[in-house]
């Protein structure tokens, strides 16, 4: 039988000592390139969300800085006279004080006062969630709320006249549903204005349901525009009556207690 001869392949040693750096850099280099492109992307990351939290910093000074310039005083006058003409609650004892302190102001007679509530909403999760998203979206329309008022008022065509245009500046903001004048033919000076006269009206009275949230902190300040800052001065020419206060304890006294001698 024949034999074959196994030769093995054996390395220049010359050749060995060559590429044996060049192995331990191309091991380097694609290590590098696994590990390094990691961390590289981990520190772009970190570098983006340090710029992105000096921005918002930025910004917080700037709205403190606002905040600081902004007359406190004037801010709170306009804030209660928007909530005096369209207040956050359903306002019929407020409207109530208004009406009968008007009526004596313009001396008429003012009665047959029915006022119709409305319906009691029933706040579920899925308006308390809606009601969210739109106050966190910053909606410029708020949702008004609204509830009527039946009542009529007499005396004469010049006074009701005067009722009428002071109550379309009285908080809290109400509009004009229904209006039926009744003149009775028998009474003299009816026809010149002099005379009494009769006024049923419908009146529909609007307000606003609180917000639900203010907002963060991050988010910036919305400046109010030209329109709206006319709207707002309007707003201070309504005429709000406030109720009469007792300075006194009273109902709590006993009327069987003999007064204290001098």
């Amino acid at each position: 039988m024949e034999k074959t001869d196994k030769k093995t392949f054996q390395l220049n040693p010359k050749w060995r000592e060559k590429l044996v750096p060049l192995a331990v850099v191309i091991i380097v280099v694609l290590g590098s390139a696994l590990f390094g492109g990691r961390l590289l992307n981990v520190l772009v990351s970190q570098q983006l969300t340090i710029q992105e939290n000096q921005q918002k910093v930025s910004n917080l000074k700037k709205k403190l800085s606002f905040l600081e310039e902004t007359n406190q005083a004037a801010l709170q006058q306009q804030v209660v006279a928007v909530e005096n003409v369209l207040p956050s609650y359903k306002p019929a004892l407020n409207l109530l004080l208004s009406l009968s302190k008007l009526a004596h102001k313009e001396k008429v007679i003012l009665s047959g006062i029915t006022i119709n509530p409305g319906k009691i909403e029933e706040l579920t999760d899925e308006t308390e969630n809606l009601s969210l998203e739109r106050s966190r979206a910053g909606s410029a329309v708020p949702t008004l709320k609204d509830f009527t008022i039946d009542f009529t008022i007499e005396g004469t065509l010049s006074q009701l006249g005067v009722f009428i245009t002071e109550l379309e500046k009285t908080t809290p903001i109400m509009k004009i549903e229904k209006l039926s004048l009744s003149l009775p033919d028998n009474q003299p000076g009816v026809r010149s204005g002099s005379g009494p006269a009769k006024i049923g009206l419908t009146v529909k009275v609007f307000y606003q349901k609180p917000p639900t949230s203010l907002g963060a902190v991050a988010d910036p300040l919305v400046e109010l525009t030209a329109e709206e800052t006319k709207i707002a001065k309007r707003l201070s020419e309504f005429v709000f009556y406030q109720a009469v206060e007792p300075t006194a304890t009273v109902g709590k006294q006993n009327i069987f207690t003999p007064p204290l001698s001098p």
